[in-house]
């Protein structure tokens, strides 16, 4: 498998979840979209439930085929809205990327909504599900549940602190390839 080239303009955000099962299929389809085209990088973003544990992103890394394309990582998001808001900057600090591909579950119904933002900063949005593996019904009623209040979740993701210095199509030049944001809890420390 060849690098990937520094001129790419795509990246791959994988959501993280707490059943490897359901990591499993993201990781699965990603690598799938990898081989189709490869991006300038993939991250995997999510954060541990359980203190002292690896984070849902961390373990997402830990299970990558080993494919030639940079792993980036954000253990600080908790929930879609986060996982959106807190990729962003690692996206804008790369540079030149103006194709996103989220790649969650098929019972995901509120991640296109939930990505929306993203098109202020130029950047296109394409997301990808994975087959549920049989959970779909009742997942999706818990996704459903959720619908009423995923404005302002949204809302209050994107108006976070750390995104306050971001400015539609302003660049931040990349510097590494590897990225991991901070748990708030973190910051006091």
């Amino acid at each position: 498998m060849k690098a990937a080239p520094v001129y790419s303009d795509h990246v791959i955000v994988v959501l993280g979840n707490p059943s490897a099962a359901v990591r499993d299929r993201r990781l699965r389809l990603a690598a799938k979209l990898v081989r189709k085209e490869m991006p300038r990088a993939v991250i995997f973003s999510g954060y541990s439930s359980v203190p002292g544990q690896n984070s849902e992103s961390v373990l997402m890394a830990e299970h990558w085929p080993g494919m030639l394309v940079p792993m980036l990582l954000d253990e600080a998001s908790h929930n879609t809205a986060d996982n959106a808001a807190r990729s962003l900057p690692i996206i804008r600090a790369i540079g030149g990327i103006r194709r996103v591909t989220v790649v969650t579950s098929d019972y995901h119904l509120r991640a296109p909504y939930l990505f929306r933002p993203y098109e202020s900063y130029g950047l296109r949005v394409d997301v990808r599900f994975c087959r549920s593996g049989g959970r779909l019904l009742k997942a999706a009623w818990g996704e459903l549940k959720q619908v009423w209040q995923m404005h302002s979740v949204r809302k209050a993701a994107f108006s976070a602190p750390y995104l306050t210095m971001l400015r539609p199509k302003s660049a931040i030049e990349y510097e590494g390839h590897f990225v991991k944001t901070r748990n708030r809890s973190e910051d006091r420390g």
